[in-house]
């Protein structure tokens, strides 16, 4: 008979995509109220991989990738994503659009995670209306993507960020 086990905690990030009318600082620190403390801040950098945003949030829009200090279960991430969305729902235009997008997500030691409110073939649901991907596979020292990985998500600057992080949170996991 198979035995079940729980896997070591991961690390927390969320990706954060906004308009330039919203001041990096203010959702840095509305990150941090919600969910604790940061271990790491990418610098922003331009979204101009998709128009996906731009009917609902225009031109020119920027993110950054922000990471935890405290690692934790990975099934929280359902939770997280409902977090994220009340967040969001704080900077809505007149016309009640989104001026900012947060994409949670958990890192472990072989892959990168991200949660969606959208359904489907390659997403796992979470229950709460939550659906979960594996967006990036460790290997070979690197991130490899996935034929459904998002293009910022397969740049070298995300992957280089990524990395980093992962390393912080190694040494973490060996209790350094």
């Amino acid at each position: 008979m198979a035995s079940l086990s729980i896997p070591p905690p991961s690390l927390f990030f969320v990706a954060v995509t906004h308009t330039g009318s919203i001041e990096k600082n203010d959702l840095v620190k509305e990150l941090e109220a919600r969910f604790g403390k940061l271990l790491s801040v990418s610098d922003s950098f331009d979204f101009n991989f998709t128009d996906y945003y731009k009917k609902e949030m225009g031109d020119h829009l920027v993110k950054f990738i922000a990471a935890f200090a405290e690692l934790q279960s990975e099934d929280r991430l359902a939770d997280h994503k409902l977090n994220a969305m009340e967040i969001e729902k704080r900077y809505l235009d007149e016309l009640g659009n989104r001026k900012v997008n947060l994409d949670p997500g958990f890192m472990s030691q072989a892959r990168v995670i991200l949660s969606s409110s959208k359904n489907f073939a390659q997403r796992i649901y979470l229950g709460k209306g939550v659906f979960a991907e594996v967006t990036l596979l460790y290997r070979h020292e690197n991130f490899t993507a996935l034929p459904w990985s998002y293009p910022d998500y397969q740049s070298p600057f995300v992957k280089s960020f990524l990395l980093e992080v992962r390393r912080e949170y190694t040494r973490i996991l060996k209790g350094g």
